[in-house]
Parts: structure tokens; sequence; C-alpha cells
């Protein structure tokens, strides 16, 4: 029985060693035990690579989606290009701007609704002027002929840069 037991110690602590031993060389976990000790060496190291991705970034003024920072010729591109070119982009970015009135009861007031379809009016216009403020014409290539335009929004006050407020006090 004391054989016994020692043949099954000595197994067990001979498998528990020889796993260890056996373990195969990798270059991932050499170079991960290397990276950790030597991190003071590997921080600076991993800054200085990315240094040359940010020092463009920060010369970005204004982009206007993702289609110039989209790798050219790239599949997935041209699928998101095509995907937008068939749906519009209001499907891939969809974008919404909630306009309550100060009294909740005024929802379908006319004045209210008149007012506030000037007012989307205004800034169709306003961004157009303000893009040409900083240099930037409807002909830029860089913004692909921008241009805003009251027909850009709807809702309830506007469809199609038209106010809908007469319409809808007739239907009341």
């Amino acid at each position: 029985a004391a054989t016994a037991a020692t043949a099954a110690g000595s197994a067990g602590s001979h498998s528990d060693a020889g796993s260890a031993a056996a373990r195969p060389w990798s270059l991932w976990a050499s170079v991960g035990r290397l990276s950790q000790r030597g991190w003071l060496v590997v921080v600076p190291l991993l800054v200085g690579v990315a240094v040359p991705f940010v020092i463009p970034l920060l010369d970005f003024e204004y982009i206007e989606g993702l289609q110039t920072l989209l790798p050219r010729g790239d599949p997935l591109t041209e699928t998101f290009l095509e995907v937008q070119d068939h749906f519009g982009v209001s499907q891939i970015f969809p974008n919404t701007i909630v306009v309550l009135p100060p009294n909740p009861g005024d929802v379908t007031s006319r004045g209210w609704l008149n007012a506030s379809c000037h007012a989307m009016k205004f800034m169709a216009a306003n961004v157009t002027e303000v893009m040409r403020a900083h240099g930037r014409e409807a002909g830029d290539a860089s913004l692909q002929n921008f241009a805003m335009k009251a027909s850009d929004f709807s809702g309830l006050m506007i469809q199609g840069g038209i106010c809908t407020s007469l319409l809808i006090s007739l239907l009341e």
C-alpha cells in the first residue's frame, strides 16, 4: 500500500512538473513578458507610433460624413455608399430635432406651427451662410456642393420646404 501511495504521489508530481516543462515556446507569450517587464520603454514607443496618425486629425476643421474617412475601393465602403444612395443618408445617420412649443396645448396651433416653420427655414439659410462665412462655398469640392435647404426638414410644421400651418388649420 505504501509503494502504491508513493507511486501515485510521484506520478502526480511528475505529471505536474512535466506539464510545466512540456509547455511549448510561444512568440506572443515571450513578447507579452518582455512588454510587461520593459513597460517604461514600450509606452513611449507606442506613443511615438501613434503620433503620425493623430497629427492629421488635429487639422480637421469640418467633416460632413464618414465618406472622406473610408478606404477607397474597399467592399465595405462600396456597400456603405450603395446603401446610402438607395435609401438616403438619413437611414444611415438619422438626425432628429425635437421642437416643442412653450405650452403643450399649442402643438397644432397655427401661430406656433407657422413660427416654428419659419425658424426651420431660418436655420437652413443660416447654416449655409455660416459655411460660406467660414470659406466654404456650395461649389467647394470638399463639401460636395453643400447647401442646406428648408426642404431638408420634415415634420408637422414643414413638409418639402412649405409651411403646413394653413393646411392643418383648414383640416381642423
